[in-house]
């Protein structure tokens, strides 16, 4: 086995690793420890990514493109950073409110709204298996929300304009291709912007101030809970920037439903999470419905591909 193999084979398991602990341990400090001050928290986190990721370049194991970056590159830029700032904060408002499973699986709404996107303003045409399995994901996420024992309207609120950033956010990617940010440079501009931007927040509405009442303020264990997020979530952003380099890319929703699937099922052994029969079935057939959508685009996107650079014979 080559060294590139084993280069790839442990960026996806460290993706795996980084992304189920960070969820759980985002979990955790925001519900577990009620830490209700997201634009703090997540100020914080962006804040720690920014910093990792300086660290990195100033010790030559990354490069990151300070200059020459024209005004014109950062400011077609800065709105997508803007929406990375929304979806941070809404996806944290949302995991703090709802169950993990439950978390995860109306997260495949974001999924819904990109193939949307892709087909009505893209015009990409998805397989037949695609839009079998993504019909089945949408009936099967709106049965979760219709059999949620511990429905939290404002949960559910807020999961969706998470979702529906996240939407947003891929298709203005997209449309800003030529931009000549690579995806390094994106994730740590996103990083310094969320950090000004959150932080901007945070002081506006006094929810900087208010944190001298959080009752483990000075806890160890709210320190770790905190400084292990933001470490966890750098490294996370670091792998996925990673892979996105390599043939790999194209596994990653994939490996990402994978993962949804890996998460729920721990957080059932951690997190205090009610569910009947009727809400199981519907958080599993989405889980199901999500991973066979992500394999049948996987499929799609390989074979398109191999048509646009075919290999030529010797």
């Amino acid at each position: 086995m080559t060294a590139t193999t084993w280069r790839k084979q442990s960026l996806i398991i460290g993706l795996c690793v980084f992304s189920i602990i960070t969820t759980l341990v985002n979990k955790h400090v925001l519900s577990d420890l009620r830490f209700t001050y997201p634009t703090v928290f997540q100020s914080w986190q962006t804040g720690t990514v920014a910093m990792v990721l300086l660290s990195l370049n100033a010790l030559g194991y990354i490069e990151i493109t300070f200059l020459p970056v024209t005004s014109t590159t950062l400011a077609s830029w800065l709105p997508a950073s803007v929406l990375y700032s929304g979806i941070i904060y809404s996806g944290s408002v949302a995991l703090s409110r709802l169950p993990v499973p439950v978390f995860c699986t109306m997260c495949y709404l974001k999924t819904l709204l990109v193939a949307l996107l892709e087909s009505f303003i893209f015009k990409k045409e998805p397989s037949t298996n695609s839009q079998f399995s993504l019909i089945f994901t949408a009936i099967a996420t709106v049965s979760v929300a219709g059999t949620d024992v511990q429905f939290d309207q404002m949960g559910y609120k807020w999961l969706m304009i998470h979702c529906g950033l996240s939407a947003i956010y891929v298709y203005y990617g997209k449309s800003q291709n030529k931009n000549s940010l690579n995806d390094l440079d994106k994730l740590f501009y996103n990083a310094v912007v969320s950090v000004i931007v959150l932080m901007g927040i945070s002081v506006l509405t006094g929810e900087l101030y208010k944190i001298i009442e959080f009752p483990f303020l000075y806890s160890t264990h709210f320190h770790l809970g905190c400084m292990g997020s933001g470490i966890f979530g750098a490294a996370l952003g670091l792998i996925r920037v990673s892979l996105l380099d390599t043939e790999v890319s194209y596994s990653l929703g994939i490996i990402d439903s994978l993962n949804k699937v890996a998460i729920s099922f721990l957080s059932l052994f951690i997190f205090d999470v009610t569910l009947d029969s009727n809400m199981a079935v519907s958080i599993i057939a989405v889980l199901c419905s999500g991973v066979l959508y992500s394999y049948t685009v996987t499929v799609q996107e390989e074979a398109e591909q191999r048509t646009a650079h075919p290999v030529r014979d010797s």
